[in-house]
């Protein structure tokens, strides 16, 4: 976890042992201990604190290195972190529960989560032109304002999921050229169903902006879809 003493602009890298691979985070506030997710195997991780010290130029305020053994591949999916932020208070947890209560399966979680976000949130156009690059979601203003972009939805999406107990990623890329966020949910063994398209288990795309915009959650077609980062 990482916190930072003053409102500056802030920048965290976060260097796994997978090839020197690393991932890079926005500190929303000063004062709050925000998680990172060790996401690239078991081996030696290196975290740099980042001030911002005048236009794009940043000076390192802090770095440390240290091992870590992880349990699975998928328990950093299951918990907290930056762009899907939230504790078993947050608002958002508290309406997953409410909305799994006859769930009995992860899928019927899924399905229920999903529908209830590409139906209660709309897309807010204005605030997607004119985001920076700065921005950071936050599940819980997303549910109480009822709009969002499509981070908002990512970051909501993958909150509720998490809380459940299912692995769930929020993906940074591309999508036919335009910048978008979007989730990949891990069922495990299970057979894989969204609206009208069956693949098997495993980590699917599952894209609640396209199901507010087009009716659909998941495309076969990967080629519409560029993987950046990943939390």
């Amino acid at each position: 976890m990482v916190k930072k003493g003053s409102e500056a602009k802030t920048k965290v890298r976060v260097q796994g042992p997978n090839g020197g691979m690393y991932q890079r985070y926005i500190l929303p506030s000063a004062g709050t201990y925000y998680p990172l997710p060790l996401q690239m195997g078991n081996g030696s991780y290196t975290v740099t604190v980042l001030i911002n010290t005048s236009g794009n130029s940043y000076a390192t305020a802090a770095k440390v290195t240290f091992d870590a053994s992880l349990s699975s591949s998928t328990a950093c999916y299951l918990l907290p972190n930056i762009y899907a932020n939230y504790t078993l208070s947050s608002s958002a947890v508290r309406k997953s529960f409410g909305l799994c209560m006859s769930a009995k399966s992860d899928l019927d979680k899924v399905k229920s989560i999903y529908n209830y976000i590409i139906t209660t949130i709309k897309y807010d156009t204005p605030k997607a032109s004119s985001v920076t690059s700065a921005y950071v979601p936050n599940p819980d203003s997303t549910l109480a304002s009822g709009k969002g972009i499509c981070f908002d939805y990512a970051g909501l999406m993958a909150t509720m999921l998490r809380a459940q107990g299912i692995p769930t990623k929020v993906v940074i890329g591309t999508t036919r050229g335009q910048a978008h966020a979007w989730n990949e949910v891990y069922i495990k063994g299970v057979g894989w169903i969204s609206i009208g398209i069956q693949s098997n288990g495993g980590w699917k795309r599952l894209d609640a902006t396209m199901g507010v915009n087009n009716n659909y959650s998941y495309t076969e077609n990967s080629g519409n879809y560029v993987t950046q980062e990943y939390y």
